[in-house]
């Protein structure tokens, strides 16, 4: 997973990785208590790829301004970054 940009963001953040074909990716964006905010979940392609979240809950409302985690979960590894959301 490479560095989140822009950070901090508003509007929206976008995070490119590379996961092994046909594995399953997984990807949570989590408030400061854990909580997750949104999710996504996709088949890796061995290539470049990359999530964007745009700083909505997952029922579209605005979330807060604030830090939050984004995990990123595949077969072969886990691996978190820090997003600063600021409106």
């Amino acid at each position: 997973m490479e560095p989140a940009y822009p950070n901090p963001f508003n509007g929206s953040a976008v995070v490119e990785y590379v996961a092994p074909q046909g594995s399953l990716v997984e990807i949570q964006v989590m408030n400061c208590l854990g909580q997750v905010v949104t999710s996504a979940a996709k088949l890796g392609t061995g290539q470049r790829d990359r999530f964007r979240w745009s700083g909505s809950l997952a029922d579209g409302r605005p979330a807060s301004s604030g830090t939050y985690i984004v995990r990123m979960k595949s077969a072969m590894s886990v691996q978190t970054q820090k997003l600063l959301f600021i409106k």
